[in-house]
């Protein structure tokens, strides 16, 4: 392979992990460093030089996602007393993720396992709300999500997604160029 894709720098990746969803290879892999960050790192045996990588990553492809027409802003606060004290953002997400289950979508959020490993999961039911909701302070790896979403959305079923400014960027730049009718995105 002669082509190497250019991917964000350590100092310049903001670790939404968008790259490892669009690569079909799975020539990118995460790895951890010494200062206790992850990172992503191309497989140069496995990559074929497609530069989807390149066009995905919000940092490197220069994605304006603030531009994007599924960019407005609200702000929210759950009228329930128990939703908002068991929660953090006022019991907007526990709200916002009641009514996209109730009309028969999918909740992505961030879920703590033990010892401290954060990762966005995929939830259907009320019941499984509890584990996605407080803060976790913590990073959390949203590689997989991507395309789990892209999939529920082309069944026609509504998304929320809750994540950090950078998984949004990074959601949003994986879906910019496909058809993404019926989601919702919540910015931490």
């Amino acid at each position: 392979m002669s082509f190497v894709p250019r991917l964000a720098t350590d100092k310049q990746c903001t670790g939404c992990f968008a790259c490892i969803d669009v690569c079909n290879k799975n020539a990118i892999n995460i790895v951890e460093h010494y200062d206790g960050h992850r990172y992503v790192e191309i497989d140069k045996s496995k990559c074929v030089g497609c530069g989807m990588c390149e066009q995905i990553c919000p940092v490197v492809s220069n994605f304006e996602y603030q531009q994007s027409e599924y960019s407005d802003f609200y702000a929210a606060w759950a009228k329930n007393r128990t939703h908002r004290k068991t929660s953090a953002s006022g019991g907007a997400f526990y709200a916002m993720a009641s009514s996209v289950i109730e009309q028969g979508g999918v909740v992505f959020g961030a879920k703590i396992e033990e010892p401290c490993y954060v990762h966005h999961q995929a939830i259907e039911t009320k019941e499984e709300l509890s584990c996605l909701q407080g803060s976790k302070y913590t990073h959390s790896n949203a590689s997989g999500n991507y395309k789990l979403a892209l999939k529920y959305l082309k069944e026609g079923r509504m998304v929320l997604f809750s994540g950090t400014g950078c998984q949004i960027a990074g959601l949003l730049s994986f879906l910019k160029d496909r058809p993404i009718k019926g989601i919702w995105l919540r910015w931490i």
